[in-house]
């Protein structure tokens, strides 16, 4: 027997549960248990370490199979048997069904090897970049490579400056539009009647019959109580706490 691939088990040592099911080869099933491996489910890296906090460490299992079809074909039975904690139908934190994952063999790889060789590359000039900004160079120096590697278009480069259609074609202001300009940024007043209020430039004039500032708020009514009301709610409160600050009042 091909003892190359393998399914594995995770189980809890204090209940003997099974919390997890993977497929693997080599050391793969004892990866999870590196404090260092960032693992993509974070329920199982979480379960592991809980585990480990008590001193204990996830009992493993390891079944070997023949081929990494049947490993993948046992793994997606496992997990039908023990069930999926997410779905409620059993104890296993895994997130899909199991099955997938397969691993590409030696003459795959050789094929999208050569596929690649000429192909251009996207990212190319991007990486020397990144390095001189490690390096410790400004922001001037590396905005300045990062122009380098900018291509303009043919349409692009007739445009520029002077070569521009708009270039010089400025628009006309007259003193009245500059003026109104000005005064747009300068800030505005709050004018009011004591019924309605808006907002004006400072150097307009204000109307008769308006006054610079808001318009005044209008106090909120109380309520009043007739005594015998107030009688009636003291009566009604009489040996009840009062807010989360008065448990040892004693209203008696």
């Amino acid at each position: 027997m091909n003892k190359q691939y393998y399914t594995y088990i995770y189980s809890d040592p204090r209940t003997l549960v099974p919390f997890y099911v993977g497929k693997g080869s080599g050391n793969r099933c004892y990866v999870h248990l590196n404090e260092k491996h960032k693992h993509a489910n974070v329920w199982f890296g979480r379960k592991i370490k809980k585990i480990k906090r008590e001193g204990l460490k996830p009992l493993v299992e390891k079944i070997y199979v023949s081929s990494e079809y049947y490993s993948l074909e046992l793994e997606k039975g496992l997990i039908k048997k023990f069930g999926r904690k997410d779905l409620n139908t059993g104890t296993l934190l895994n997130l899909n069904e199991g099955g997938t994952g397969y691993s590409l063999s030696e003459e795959t790889k050789d094929k999208i090897r050569k596929k690649a060789i000429g192909r251009p590359n996207k990212n190319k000039g991007k990486r020397g970049i990144l390095k001189s900004w490690n390096k410790g160079l400004n922001k001037n120096t590396h905005n300045g490579l990062m122009s380098l590697s900018l291509k303009m278009s043919d349409i692009a480069k007739k445009r520029i400056g002077d070569k521009n259609p708009n270039y010089g074609n400025h628009p006309v202001l007259s003193d009245e539009t500059k003026r109104k300009m000005s005064s747009s940024h300068k800030g505005m007043i709050w004018i009011t009647n004591n019924i309605l209020e808006k907002q004006i430039c400072f150097h307009e004039t204000i109307p008769d019959g308006w006054l610079k500032g808001r318009k005044p708020k209008q106090k909120r009514k109380s309520l009043k109580w007739s005594d015998e009301r107030k009688r009636n709610r003291s009566k009604a409160m009489l040996g009840k706490k009062r807010g989360l600050y008065k448990k040892n009042v004693n209203y008696s």
